[in-house]
């Protein structure tokens, strides 16, 4: 077989190898991401709460919230929030939740599988030129 052939034959395994690791560590930092993020408060959680325990929670939200600067103004009166229906405080309860731990970056498999895959491609382009005999280079 010519010499031609076989790097060929090598850059296609190489790019074969390359999709496999790039879908392993998709599927790897999903998995790592996922154990690390928070999730929003769990409805079966707030399925148990009545209104009294909500306007606590909202309370205690909206305080760390004002001490981090990421609300503004006072907290919201527990008597204003008496007014509100149980459904009404689950939806603010998860908006808030949100303010304070905010969903994953997007893209962040992606990013990685990118890096691999420019990784796996110097060393292939290195062991490409290492392998080279030193005419080629001359010419």
């Amino acid at each position: 077989m010519p010499l031609g052939v076989v790097w060929w034959v090598v850059a296609i395994l190489l790019g074969l190898v390359a999709i496999g690791i790039i879908i392993a560590l998709t599927y790897l930092v999903k998995e790592i991401a996922g154990l690390f993020t928070h999730k929003p408060i769990s409805e079966e959680i707030k399925a148990t709460w009545d209104k009294e325990t909500l306007i606590s929670v909202i309370g205690d939200f909206e305080a760390k919230l004002i001490d981090e600067e990421k609300l503004p103004g006072p907290p919201t009166p527990p008597e204003e929030l008496e007014t509100k229906s149980e459904d009404e405080l689950r939806i603010y309860t998860d908006e808030l939740a949100e303010m304070i731990v905010p969903p994953p970056v997007e893209g962040l498999g992606l990013a990685l599988a990118a890096a691999a895959v420019l990784g796996l491609g110097a060393l292939a382009l290195g062991a490409y030129a290492v392998s080279q005999p030193k005419e080629a280079k001359k010419k």
